[in-house]
Parts: C-alpha cells; sequence; structure tokens
C-alpha cells in the first residue's frame, strides 16, 4: 500500500530519510521551532518514548527532502504493481514515469491547498513554470507542459488500464515480423549489424536490403525477403533491444562512460580534503595567445574545485595546481586520498618526491579508465557546458560542435583560415587572452559554480556542503609552502658551491660540505636566495641552509663570514697536513722503495726461473754482415786465411750440441721441481710427451684439464708450440 506524505516525523527517521547526522539534525532542531506531535513507542529502548515534530514545522530544505523521499516511494509503488512490458522503448518509459510522478505531485498538492479544480489549475500553472521539481531532469523534460484536463485523463487511463498505459503506446501492434519468422535471416542480419553499424545505425534499408538479395541469391538459404518498409522497422526495433550490448561492441569508449555497470559508489571521503582528485584536458576556448590545457582538482567531499590554464600539462604546473587548492583549502587530512592518472605529468620524480615531502599519498588509476575519477571528469564536463559554450573563443568540444561553429561562416573564408591564424580568431570570435580567460574561470567557480546545487549533495551547493561540515582546514605558511613545492632537484657541492639555472650559490656552511648532495629550493619572491637541505642524515635530521647568489655576497654582507668560514677550513687543512706528515715520518714511507725491493728479493731467493733459447734472428743484412767478419769481406770467393776447413766446423757445431744438451739436462730436472701451477704441469707434460711415452696418471692428468673447452683449447696451443720449437731446433741443428 502506497505511503503517504505523514503529518509528523521523528529523529531518527529524518536522519535516515535526510542522510544529514543525527547530532546536525538536533542542533538544527535546537536553533528553530520545531512543534512536538506527540511521542511513540520505543522498541529498542522501552523507557524512552521517541518524540516526533510536525512536518510543516521543519525548516525547508528537511521539508522537501522529507515529502521527496514519500514521494519517490509512492511511484516506486506504483510503477511496480505490473511487470514491465518489453515492447517499451526508454522514451515510452520516461514519458510514462514522468506523467506518474506529475499525478503524484499534484495529488499531494491537492491534499495540502483543496480539492478543487482551482487548486488542480494553480498546480499546472506552477508546472509549467518550472516551480514544481520531478525526480531527475531527464523525466522532467519527458513532459514539458501539463493541463487540467491532461491530468484527469491520465487518472482516469492510470485507474483503468494501469502506470505502463501511460507511457503512450496503448495500441501497439504485435504481430510477427517476416525477418523474425525466418530466424537465419535474423541472424544475418543481427551479424550485419554488428559488422558494419555505420550503416545499419542510420537505418540505410535499401542498401542493407540489396546485401541481403545478394546472400539470398548464393541459394543457401531460400529466404522470402522483406521491404524496405519492414527492415527498416525490424532494425529500429533490433538496435533498440540490443542498444547495451551494441555499444558495448560498436563503441566501448561511450559505453564505458554511460552503460559499465558500477559495483560501488566512489568514497567521497568522511569530511573535507579526504579525497583529491586530479587531471588534465584541453580546453574548450581559444584565446588570443593559443590555445591552452586545462589541469584541474577537485575535492569529492564538497565539490569545490580549482583549475588553471597552461600552455602544457607537466609536472611544474600540476604542482602550482596542489599548491592553489592548498592555499585555498588548506593542507589534506592525515589519511587522505589524491587521485591521478599514470601520465607522465603524475609519475614524474618531482611530483613523487614533493609529495612525499609533502606527506601526500598519491593513488594512480588504471590506464584509460576515466570512471575511476568520476569527479573530476563530470566537472570538466560541468565547466566545458556550462561556462565554455557561452565564452567568446570556444571551438567545440568535438568533431561536430567544431563543425557547426565553422559552417557559420562560408567555404572561402573556412579554407583560408586554415593557414591564416587572424581569420580563424575571426570565424571563432577570439577575444580573450589567457589572463582573461584565467579570471573568468575564476569568476564562474566563485560565483556560479560553488553555488550550485548539486545531485551528488542532495541538492546542496559546494558552499553549502563546506559550511554545514564545519570543518576546521589547516593551512601552512605561503610563502614556506611554495619553496617547498618549487624544487629544483639535487647538486653536489664543489669548492664551497652549487650551480643552478646559471646561478651560483654559496654559504659559509658549505665550507666544511665538499662533496655532499644537497637538496635546492629557489626562493619564489627573489632567485637570488635559495636553501639547501643536506639529506645526508635523511629529512627527520635536515638541516636547512640559507645559500645567496655569489654575486650578491658583497650586497648581503656575507664576505665576512664567508672569510671566517674559507680561514677555518685551511686551518682545519693545515692542521691535518701536518698530522699527516709526522704519521709518514713514523712509518718510514721515505724508504719505502727500499725495503719494498728487499722484500722482493728475498722472496725470489732460491728460485730458478726457466728461460727458452733464444732464435738466432737472420736475414740478408746481417747475414753479410756476419760473413764480413768470418772472412773477411761478404763478397770472398775464395777462403780467407782465417777461413777454416768446413769438417772442422761441423765437428766444432756437433760439440757445442753435445754440450749445450748436457748443461740443459740439469736445468731440466730444476724446472720439473720448481713448477707450481697445474697449467705449467700440464704444459710441461704436453712438451714431454714429443720425447718420451707419458705415463697412465699423467695420460689421465690431460685428459681431466681437457674436460672443458678452455682446457681443451690451451692444450691443442701448447701442443701446436712445443711441436713448433722441437721443429724449428731440429732446423739449426
Amino acid at each position: 500500500m502506497s505511503q503517504a506524505l505523514p503529518k509528523a516525523v521523528s529523529i531518527k527517521e529524518l536522519t535516515e530519510i535526510t542522510g544529514i547526522s543525527k547530532t546536525s539534525v538536533l542542533r538544527r532542531k535546537s536553533e528553530g521551532k520545531w512543534v512536538e506531535a506527540g511521542q511513540i513507542k520505543n522498541h529498542s529502548k522501552p523507557c524512552r518514548p521517541a518524540t516526533k515534530y510536525l512536518v510543516k514545522s521543519l525548516p525547508g530544505d528537511i521539508q522537501q527532502l522529507v515529502e521527496a523521499h514519500y514521494k519517490k516511494q509512492r511511484i516506486a509503488e506504483e510503477w511496480d504493481k505490473k511487470p514491465a512490458r518489453r515492447d517499451l522503448t526508454n522514451k515510452d518509459r520516461l514519458r510514462g514515469q514522468a506523467r506518474h510522478e506529475i499525478l503524484v505531485a499534484a495529488a499531494s498538492y491537492q491534499e495540502e491547498h483543496g480539492s478543487g479544480r482551482k487548486t488542480l489549475e494553480a498546480f499546472c500553472n506552477l508546472y509549467n513554470n518550472d516551480q514544481v521539481k520531478l525526480s531527475t531532469k531527464a523525466v522532467q523534460a519527458a513532459v514539458k507542459k501539463v493541463s487540467i484536463n491532461r491530468i484527469y485523463r491520465w487518472r482516469n487511463t492510470l485507474e483503468t488500464k494501469g502506470p505502463e498505459a501511460l507511457c503512450g503506446a496503448y495500441y501497439k501492434a504485435t504481430y510477427e515480423n517476416i525477418i523474425d519468422r525466418q530466424q537465419s535471416m535474423a541472424d544475418w542480419l543481427g551479424s550485419y549489424v554488428y559488422r558494419w553499424p555505420h550503416i545499419a545505425t542510420q537505418y540505410k534499408a535499401r542498401a542493407i536490403l540489396d546485401d541481403l538479395k545478394t546472400e539470398n541469391a548464393s541459394g543457401k538459404h531460400g529466404w522470402q525477403l522483406p521491404s524496405a518498409t519492414t527492415l527498416r522497422r525490424w532494425l529500429r526495433n533490433y538496435i533498440a533491444e540490443q542498444e547495451m550490448k551494441l555499444l558495448y561492441s560498436t563503441d566501448i569508449d561511450r559505453y564505458n562512460s554511460a552503460e559499465r555497470p558500477n559495483f560501488a559508489t566512489h568514497w567521497p571521503g568522511n569530511q573535507p580534503n579526504d579525497v583529491w582528485e586530479l587531471d588534465g584536458t584541453p580546453a574548450d576556448i581559444m584565446c588570443t595567445d593559443g590555445r591552452f590545457k586545462i589541469t584541474a582538482g577537485i575535492d569529492v567531499y564538497t565539490r569545490r574545485a580549482r583549475c588553471l590554464l597552461v600552455p602544457r600539462q607537466t609536472s611544474h604546473e600540476n604542482l602550482v595546481l596542489v599548491r592553489k587548492m592548498i592555499t585555498d583549502f588548506g593542507m589534506p587530512n592525515e589519511r587522505s586520498v589524491i587521485k591521478t592518472d599514470n601520465g607522465s605529468d603524475y609519475v614524474s620524480i618531482r611530483i613523487t618526491t614533493t609529495f612525499h615531502r609533502l606527506g601526500l599519498l598519491q593513488v594512480r588509476s588504471a590506464p584509460y579508465s576515466g570512471w575511476e575519477k568520476p569527479y573530476i571528469e563530470r566537472f570538466f564536463k560541468t565547466m566545458s557546458r556550462d561556462l565554455f559554450e557561452r565564452m567568446p573563443g570556444y571551438i567545440g568540444h568535438n568533431v561536430a560542435d567544431r563543425k557547426k561553429i565553422e559552417n557559420q561562416v562560408a567555404f572561402d573564408k573556412r579554407l583560408a583560415a586554415k593557414n591564416n591564424e587572424d581569420l580563424e580568431h575571426q570565424i571563432f570570435r577570439v577575444k580573450l587572452t589567457r589572463e582573461e580567460a584565467q579570471a573568468h574561470i575564476d569568476a564562474w567557480l566563485a560565483n556560479v559554480y560553488e553555488h550550485t546545487a548539486h545531485d551528488g549533495l542532495n541538492g546542496k551547493t559546494p558552499a553549502q556542503a563546506y559550511a554545514e561540515s564545519r570543518y576546521q582546514p589547516s593551512k601552512p605558511n605561503a610563502l614556506a609552502l611554495a619553496l617547498l613545492m618549487n624544487d629544483t632537484g639535487m647538486a653536489v657541492v664543489k669548492a664551497g658551491r652549487v650551480r643552478r639555472n646559471n646561478i651560483i650559490y654559496t654559504a659559509p656552511e658549505f665550507m666544511q660540505m665538499r662533496g655532499a648532495n644537497v637538496e635546492l629550493f629557489i626562493d619564489p619572491e627573489n632567485p637570488n636566495h635559495a636553501y639547501a637541505i643536506d639529506t645526508r642524515y635523511g629529512y627527520e635530521n635536515a638541516e636547512v641552509i640559507r645559500i645567496t647568489n655569489i654575486e650578491e655576497v658583497h650586497r648581503e654582507g656575507l664576505v665576512p663570514a664567508l672569510s671566517r668560514a674559507r680561514k677555518e677550513l685551511h686551518k682545519q687543512l693545515r692542521e691535518n697536513d701536518r698530522k699527516m706528515k709526522q704519521k709518514a715520518k713514523e712509518f718510514g714511507f721515505d724508504t719505502l722503495y727500499q725495503r719494498r725491493i728487499e722484500v722482493a728479493a728475498a722472496m725470489r731467493e732460491g728460485v730458478v726461473e726457466f728461460e727458452r733459447k733464444a732464435v738466432k734472428h737472420e736475414n740478408d743484412l746481417f747475414n753479410a754482415a756476419e760473413k764480413a767478419l768470418q772472412f773477411g769481406s761478404s763478397n770472398a770467393i775464395a777462403p780467407t786465411p782465417q777461413a777454416r776447413d768446413m769438417r772442422d766446423v761441423i765437428d766444432e757445431l756437433d760439440r757445442e750440441k753435445a754440450a749445450i744438451e748436457a748443461a740443459e739436462k740439469p736445468i731440466k730436472e730444476a724446472r720439473r721441481r720448481i713448477i707450481r701451477s697445474e697449467q705449467d704441469i700440464i704444459q710441461a707434460l704436453v712438451a714431454k710427451e714429443l720425447d718420451e711415452q707419458l705415463t697412465d696418471e699423467e695420460k689421465r692428468r690431460i685428459a681431466k684439464y681437457e674436460l672443458d673447452d678452455w682446457g681443451r683449447l690451451q692444450v691443442k696451443v701448447w701442443r701446436e708450440e712445443a711441436i713448433y720449437e722441437r721443429t724449428k731446433r731440429a732446423k739449426n741443428d
């Protein structure tokens, strides 16, 4: 049974109906004159009966919320009496819902002011003058005007035929279409709609019918073809029934923004400055000095917003926006959240470092997921439609809007404007500079936007939501905030100074900080002054140092302090130099080279090095010189008196060879004793196997060394070297 508007309500019912906290309701009761209507039994606390208050004695805003609540209940109960018909379009349902809500509103108005015809006529006048509000704007737009006769007719329809008869589809045909009787044709046309939606959604029945005839000519189906009118009607009904599915398959962006189901609402916070959302978008206006982007932020709880016109969206512009929001709204709360996307201007080291320094928690949305930041996206849409569309220089929110604006000018002028900026400004009536446009945006925010009711705030304005929250903001010193958000990165102290933006800064403290990494913050009001934070021991123990442009030290009177710091540094350096020289003398560094030679000689004592036999160097010049020394002339044909018989020379060489072999034998024995590394042992075994048979143990040792590729390659090289050396010795012998 539908509930009529009660005459009285309790405090508990008010908190449930309005969404206002119990504390706020009690405060409003103490401030106003609410008339008690008696007490009712409280089952949870039998000893404390609840007091009810007359609805007519409540403040106007609360009274409207109570009336709207019970009106919605009546509408929902009446509308759910019968199951929904599938052949009704969205437009039909909106029309029926609007008529039903008008009947409910008219009945409530007559209950308060009387049931006569004049009362109903007064209600019609109020509705026609937009003084009667329905549940949503879409429902309100479905019925623009009402009259007494219409209301009487709608009431009779509601009583005799039910709520759905108010939708207007009284005599809709229910016969089966020729296409529906041929399921294979319906399936083919359904696939056609999904494959070529740009043809089907324009209801190009004749073009589709030609394709249908082509498919039927293959002889696979044997369809009975429909007429163009029947096909057009079927397409209209099919597209209406498949609207969401078709949107998902053909326009996923529009589906995400309009039809994507939300399983939970986004948390707006418990108080102001709990949740901020930041984003950017191209501006829909053109200025005399170019086209700009908008970077904006919104406090979700109150819907208050701030935005800036910027040439390009970078981390610097985003930090300027955050600083403006902190200056106007106060610092975000202790466990607050700042939502951003994954753009490079929000994930930069400068942004993340500044947020960390200020204690701000940044939460990034998934890429291409605008619905994860719905409040700032809605703000952009509101600003475009409520402000930009009325400003000079509006270029359209999309291609269709821009085309409509350009079509107001002749084609030849549009063509000429492509390469002429002045003509383009004339087409779009560009008059404002960037500064003037920013001033208009700020004025619109302060005077229009923040004083416009929001459905998401239960009909309150952002200013009302902030005032009723009784929130006490925490605002830092403006200059300190600007300084901490104007960092220019890290620098290394060298020679008592750092360089940034072609300016050299110095400070007395820098004399003792050579090689230290410091974070620089330029004074936004005077670039000759800056501040350095020594981060060697973390932010908790960081020391802030005021630094000055080195060209300004005389005017700032810093020369004596810098001179004292430098003298103290030189004093410490001299003292350190004296101590180091004394220690060097104590450690005897002057004789270190002698002791090093002695230690090296002692280590090599008793070690015999194996030296390979040198190979005789020969060429034509050396051979001629040697022959001249031996025979007296390089061109001598007959032996000189000093020449000896060849047999004597051969005998002498044999004796020398025997002597060399006898001398090499103890050397080989000594070499075997001093071989220490595995590589030397393997190399010696490889050379040995050319002269004598190896033992089984020696063969296994070589095979083990050849297990890996590197060892196998080394053995191969050593074997080739041994063969080469043996061949060369044999040739010389």
